[in-house]
Protein backbone atom coordinates (compact mmCIF):
# COMPACT_ATOMS: atom_id res chain seq x y z
CA UNK A 1 0.00 0.00 0.00
CA UNK A 2 3.05 2.76 1.27
CA UNK A 3 4.21 1.83 -2.27
CA UNK A 4 1.65 2.71 -4.71
CA UNK A 5 0.34 5.72 -2.25
CA UNK A 6 3.87 7.46 -2.54
CA UNK A 7 3.54 6.15 -6.44
CA UNK A 8 1.00 7.97 -7.02
CA UNK A 9 1.94 11.05 -5.06
CA UNK A 10 5.24 11.37 -7.13
CA UNK A 11 3.58 10.32 -10.63
CA UNK A 12 1.28 13.40 -10.34
CA UNK A 13 4.01 15.21 -9.87
CA UNK A 14 6.54 14.05 -11.99
CA UNK A 15 4.63 13.35 -14.89
CA UNK A 16 7.81 12.72 -16.72
CA UNK A 17 8.34 9.40 -15.23
CA UNK A 18 5.47 8.47 -14.32
CA UNK A 19 5.43 5.17 -15.64
CA UNK A 20 9.43 4.38 -13.87
CA UNK A 21 7.48 5.41 -10.89
CA UNK A 22 4.66 2.98 -11.29
CA UNK A 23 6.47 0.34 -12.93
CA UNK A 24 8.68 0.04 -9.65
CA UNK A 25 5.52 0.25 -7.50
CA UNK A 26 4.52 -2.86 -9.65
CA UNK A 27 7.70 -4.73 -9.07
CA UNK A 28 7.79 -4.40 -5.50
CA UNK A 29 4.05 -5.52 -5.42
CA UNK A 30 4.82 -8.22 -7.30
CA UNK A 31 8.01 -9.18 -5.30
CA UNK A 32 5.18 -9.68 -2.58
CA UNK A 33 3.24 -12.20 -4.10
CA UNK A 34 6.77 -13.80 -5.54
CA UNK A 35 8.38 -14.08 -1.91
CA UNK A 36 4.82 -15.45 -0.76
CA UNK A 37 4.85 -12.75 2.14
CA UNK A 38 1.30 -11.85 0.45
CA UNK A 39 -1.53 -13.50 -1.17
CA UNK A 40 -2.38 -11.73 -4.54
CA UNK A 41 -5.20 -10.21 -3.26
CA UNK A 42 -3.51 -8.20 -0.90
CA UNK A 43 -1.15 -6.70 -3.26
CA UNK A 44 -4.29 -5.81 -5.31
CA UNK A 45 -5.91 -4.33 -2.44
CA UNK A 46 -3.43 -2.82 -1.24
CA UNK A 47 -2.47 -1.57 -4.57
CA UNK A 48 -5.91 0.27 -4.50
CA UNK A 49 -5.80 1.26 -1.67
CA UNK A 50 -2.59 3.25 -1.87
CA UNK A 51 -3.95 5.15 -5.02
CA UNK A 52 -7.26 5.92 -3.09
CA UNK A 53 -5.13 7.37 -0.69
CA UNK A 54 -2.58 9.42 -2.36
CA UNK A 55 -5.40 10.80 -4.40
CA UNK A 56 -7.23 11.95 -1.24
CA UNK A 57 -3.77 13.41 0.26
CA UNK A 58 -3.34 15.54 -3.49
CA UNK A 59 -6.76 16.85 -3.32
CA UNK A 60 -6.94 18.16 0.20
CA UNK A 61 -3.09 19.53 -0.46
CA UNK A 62 -4.97 21.25 -3.38
CA UNK A 63 -7.86 22.45 -1.20
CA UNK A 64 -5.38 23.72 1.35
CA UNK A 65 -2.99 25.36 -1.40
CA UNK A 66 -6.03 27.17 -3.04
CA UNK A 67 -7.41 28.70 0.10
CA UNK A 68 -4.53 29.97 1.23
CA UNK A 69 -4.12 31.78 -1.81
CA UNK A 70 -7.78 33.30 -1.58
CA UNK A 71 -6.69 34.56 1.71
CA UNK A 72 -3.94 36.51 0.68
Amino acid sequence: MSSFAVAGVLAKYFKKYGIEIISLASLIAFSRVYLYVHYPTDVLVGAILGLVCSALVIYIFNNIKNNSKASI
